[in-house]
């Protein structure tokens, strides 16, 4: 027979639940602490900031791969760091973290639409390059196929025009954007 005590004494601890080991409270109020760091430090110091928060984060959920708050700040930052990558025009890099992200979360929004933008312009789609038309500015092209890769842009000033010349390279081939003076003149397939 149960006693009133007893029975107290069970809603208690169904109550209160299972507790989480200090220590993984600690360590948690640590990452939140790193990304607090990471949101307000710029430069140099932001990506050292964001390094620590990518480690100390990833370590983390080896520790406890359940952990919901840790599995979701650590996709956002991987998205953001594939966000950065596509606009530098390192698109390979960026799909592997969309890819990464996915691969834990298929349903993951935000991945999935970002990661077929940067697949059509790593392959050079004919849908992406039929937006390409002659006078758009360079942010115009931008906004279409991306930055160009680092190394794949080339200009030359002289008499007073200036041309620049960008390289795409994709699954359909490579194709060269040439502006003078800030505008489009030709597409080289």
């Amino acid at each position: 027979m149960r006693t009133p005590a007893t029975i107290l004494g069970l809603a208690l601890i169904l109550a209160c639940g299972p507790r989480e080991p200090k220590l993984q409270g600690d360590e948690w109020e640590r990452i939140q602490d790193l990304e607090r760091m990471s949101a307000a430090s710029d430069g140099a110091s932001n990506l050292d900031a964001r390094q620590g928060l990518a480690d100390a984060l990833h370590e983390f959920i080896q520790n406890n791969p359940d952990h919901v708050g840790a599995g979701k700040m650590y996709e956002n930052l991987e998205i953001e760091f594939a966000r950065e990558l596509a606009a530098r025009g390192r698109l390979t890099a960026a799909a592997i973290h969309y890819e990464s992200v996915l691969a834990r979360n298929p349903g993951n929004r935000e991945a999935t639409e970002e990661l077929a933008i940067v697949d059509a312009r790593r392959r050079l789609s004919p849908e992406i390059v039929e937006q390409l038309r002659p006078g758009m500015t360079p942010e115009e092209v931008e906004d279409v196929l991306g930055p160009p890769p680092p190394g794949w842009k080339r200009s030359l000033s002289r008499d007073g025009q200036v041309t620049e010349s960008w390289s795409y390279h994709g699954a359909s081939g490579t194709i060269t954007v040439h502006f003078v003076n800030g505008e489009l003149l030709t597409i080289d397939p």
